[in-house]
Parts: C-alpha cells; structure tokens; sequence
C-alpha cells in the first residue's frame, strides 16, 4: 500500500517546486534583469587648460605651462570635462611621458564635478605631476598623458599631447608669478637674480 504524505510535507514541496523557477534577481520575470541594472555606460572625458572662460579642450602641441609650486612639486594644472559621469565624481589615473624619460603612472584622485548643463560637469584644478624630473630638464618638452577616468563602474579615456611652456611660480595661495630655473634652487623670482 502506498504511503500518504503529509498535508504540511505536501505544502513545502510545493513551495520548494514553485520557487525553484525563480531567480533571485527577478521574482516574476525571465531571470534577465539584474536588481542594481543600470544604464549603458557613456562616460566620455576631455582636459583643457585652466581658467574661468568657457572651456575648451587642448589641441595636439599646446603650451601648458609648467608650474613650480611652492613646496617644489613641478606639475601643470588642468581641468576636466565630463559627460555622463555617475554620481557627480571622476576618479583619474594618469599614464605619463615626457620625451626623453621613463614613462610614470599616478594616481589623479576623485574629482568633485560642478555641473556644466545637461550631463556635463567640470572639475577645476586637477594637477598632472612631474617630480621624478629636474625642473630644468622639463622646459620645452613635449608630455603626452593618457587619462583614465572612471566614474560609477564606468570607463572613459582621453589623450594629452602638450609641451610644457615657461615655468611660473606659485606660493601656497596659489598665486603664480613667472618663475626663472636656478642651478642650486626649483624656482627663484626675477628679484633673486
């Protein structure tokens, strides 16, 4: 004679054989949606020089100028577009070369960005440094940058290819005059010479 189950292990098998159609992404559809999906990434980066006019991006053989900062750091100053960035931050790694020397990697940091209209926004003041180079051999010489971007999973790159102009020098303010290359010093003010 057959053995009669249950009405409680009749219930629980059947639940068990209900659930096991369902994934744990999406109760009641095909399993293809994920619960954190998001849009397509379209982030998309571009680098300019500074300042408060509306922003344009450099060219190929541009003149950034070299800044030698008050506590000796030689870098030049940038700023940054982005669209479609997530969250309002970009997060920036930089692949530097300066013709004539090794290549370097850097961490840019995360960049706060104010909007700019629509799906863009900028971030002033991002610095691209050069302190493994002595001052005087960086004037004139021509930096390509590779900037990796990313921004809430994704990724964006933008190319750099500059020469580095005439070094000016900056106190802790940030106010830059121009600067002279010393022998024995970074910088020296013209009153030094």
């Amino acid at each position: 004679m057959p053995r009669r189950l249950s009405p409680v292990t009749c219930i629980a098998l059947a639940s068990l054989a209900t659930c096991a159609s369902c994934t744990s992404s999406d109760a009641g559809g095909d399993g293809a949606a994920s619960v954190d999906a998001a849009p397509p990434c379209a982030l998309a980066i571009e680098l300019g020089p500074p300042g408060p006019e509306a922003f344009t991006p450099f060219r190929a053989g541009d003149e950034a100028p070299l800044v030698l900062g008050f506590q000796g750091f030689r870098y030049i100053v940038t700023r940054l577009r982005a669209r479609g960035a997530r969250g309002g931050q970009v997060s920036l790694r930089f692949d530097v070369a300066v013709e004539g020397y090794e290549r370097a990697l850097q961490d840019g940091g995360t960049f706060l960005l104010m909007p700019a209209g629509g799906d863009l926004g900028v971030a002033n003041d991002v610095q691209i440094f050069f302190n493994d180079i002595p001052a005087p051999g960086l004037v004139d010489r021509r930096v390509q940058v590779v900037a990796q971007a990313r921004s809430g999973g994704c990724t964006a790159q933008a190319a750099l290819d500059v020469r580095l102009g005439s070094p000016m020098a900056c106190d802790d303010a940030g106010v830059c005059d121009a600067a002279t290359i010393c022998d024995s010093a970074m910088s020296c003010d013209a009153s030094d010479e």
